[in-house]
């Protein structure tokens, strides 16, 4: 079903977008290990739907609930790495090197990440800062609203600002504990909630929620502030590309850590997409690694002109990471058949399968593996049978 009204309202998404919730989706999930207990039978659930406003290092909670149900036998679950690789939809930002190396210490600029417009630390009438870094922003016409994400490195603080397209600036909105500061931007009609979490409860790093509603078109710098000599790297993503009208992105965004959630999990199959025809990596697909540095995805699977059935009947082409989802949970249904059902293998959970698969993969001459394109490699279902048969 649908997400409720006062959800998109809030995530500011439009009333006719297509939605989930998220304890929907948790509920689902839930009823589908039921069913699949009840029958005695296995299950590989493929997961082609995503998020980009979660902290993308697999501990939201769908990403824990998959965690879980793969851990047991019989269970595997095979997700899409979304098609945010060419949304510039990330933005990658601070001073890198550890807590000090790369640090504004005194107000002498010691080292400056690239893209980067970094500020001497100093003292207002807010408090003491360590530098600071402007991301920009480019909000397209008749943009009705949207959130962002800024997710930091603990134990780092972070704080922001905002100028609008006409300069007009919000002064640094202080990091609080909890709290939200609401902004009107009287020459743009623009209404911004700025809200912070310190320590989010699943993950544990800080989370800056910025809510633009009617948004004014045109470059929105948002200024990130270094609250603490140990804030090194921070991570900000614009929703999902289906969410805005198109010319809504970063200015300089970062192509990597564009996996969609959950498919920054631990256990279950991350797959990211390619053209057959050409060996190519398909330009939309999601890359790796995620916001902890694991390596995701794990295979890669064909997802480019994808011929399937058609809503109402027929045939169509289709293209997009959920097709090589979809590909993918056919090959681990088979594994798990010729495993389980035949009786190759009394006990094998989706972390095996996982495995097998990863074993499995084809890899060329021309790869380096794993990367943050294809992962471990090309899916290749008998290569996975034949690393189960070998084991």
């Amino acid at each position: 079903k649908p997400a409720k009204r006062y959800l998109k309202e809030y995530y500011c998404v439009a009333e006719d977008t297509v939605c989930f919730q998220e304890n929907d989706v948790a509920l689902g999930l839930r009823y589908l290990r039921d069913v699949a207990r009840r029958e005695g039978k296995p299950m590989v659930v493929c997961m082609g739907v995503g998020t980009n406003i979660q902290s993308h290092d697999g501990t939201d909670l769908i990403s824990r609930m998959l965690d879980e149900l793969t851990s047991q036998a019989g269970f595997c679950a095979v997700t899409a790495a979304g098609n945010q690789g060419n949304a510039a939809a990330h933005y990658r930002g601070g001073l890198f090197g550890g807590a000090l190396d790369n640090r504004l210490s005194d107000g002498g600029q010691q080292g400056v990440q690239r893209n980067a417009a970094v500020g001497s630390g100093g003292v207002n009438e807010q408090g003491a800062w360590y530098g600071y870094e402007d991301m920009q922003l480019r909000v397209g016409e008749n943009e009705n609203g949207f959130s962002l994400t800024v997710w930091g490195d603990s134990p780092g603080l972070f704080s922001v600002g905002v100028f609008s397209p006409s300069g007009e600036y919000t002064s640094r909105i202080p990091a609080r504990t909890q709290g939200s500061t609401s902004v009107e931007f009287a020459f743009e009609g623009t209404n911004l909630t700025v809200s912070y979490e310190q320590i989010e409860q699943r993950s544990g790093e800080q989370l800056i929620l910025l809510q633009f509603c009617q948004p004014a078109a045109g470059i929105w710098t948002i200024r990130v502030f270094y609250e603490s000599e140990y804030s090194t790297v921070f991570d900000a993503w614009l929703p999902l590309r289906s969410f805005l009208n198109g010319e809504t992105y970063f200015l300089a965004p970062d192509p990597d850590t564009t996996l969609v959630d959950p498919a920054n999990n631990r256990y279950s199959v991350t797959v990211a997409g390619y053209d057959y025809r050409t060996g190519g990596t398909y330009i939309a697909s999601g890359r790796g690694y995620t916001r902890d540095r694991r390596i995701k995805p794990d295979i890669a699977a064909p997802c480019v002109d994808i011929i399937g059935p058609r809503v109402g009947g027929g045939y169509t082409r289709r293209s997009g990471t959920s097709i090589a989802a979809a590909a993918t949970a056919g090959a681990a249904a088979l594994v798990m058949e010729y495993a389980l059902v035949r009786g190759r293998r009394l006990y094998l959970n989706g972390i095996e399968l996982r495995n097998l698969l990863i074993n499995g993969a084809r890899r060329t001459s021309l790869g380096t593996y794993p990367n943050r394109e294809t992962g471990w490699g090309y899916l290749d279902i008998y290569g996975a049978l034949d690393s189960l048969r070998n084991r």
